[in-house]
C-alpha cells in the first residue's frame, strides 16, 4: 500500500470549459427546431372512425399511418420493425 504524497488541493483558475467561453452562444443552435421536428412517430392503424379516412385522401380502413410524416401504408404490405428495448414495469395498487 503507497502513501499519500500531500493533501494540497489543486485549486481552478478559470471556470471556462477547456479553455473556452460558451456564454455568449448560451442558447443558440436550435435556430431552425420546430415542434414538429421533435415530435415522437407513432403508428396508427385507421379504423372506420378514424379522423384521417375523412381528411386524408386515399385513405382507408386498414392502413397504417404515420403521424409525424402523414404518410400512408397498406397495411396488408406492413412495416418493417425491430424491437430494440423492452422495459417492465410492475404497478402496485395501495
Amino acid at each position: 500500500m503507497t502513501k499519500a504524497k500531500g493533501t494540497a488541493v489543486a485549486s481552478a483558475n478559470s471556470t471556462d470549459v477547456a479553455g473556452f467561453d460558451y456564454g455568449d452562444r448560451a442558447g443558440s443552435g436550435y435556430e431552425g427546431v420546430s415542434g414538429e421536428d421533435l415530435s415522437v412517430p407513432f403508428l396508427k392503424i385507421l379504423q372506420a372512425n378514424s379522423p384521417e379516412t375523412d381528411e386524408v385522401p386515399g385513405a382507408q380502413s386498414g392502413m397504417l399511418f404515420n403521424t409525424v410524416t402523414k404518410k400512408m401504408t397498406p397495411g396488408a404490405k406492413g412495416v418493417g420493425f425491430i424491437p430494440c428495448h423492452c422495459e417492465f414495469s410492475y404497478i402496485e395498487w395501495v
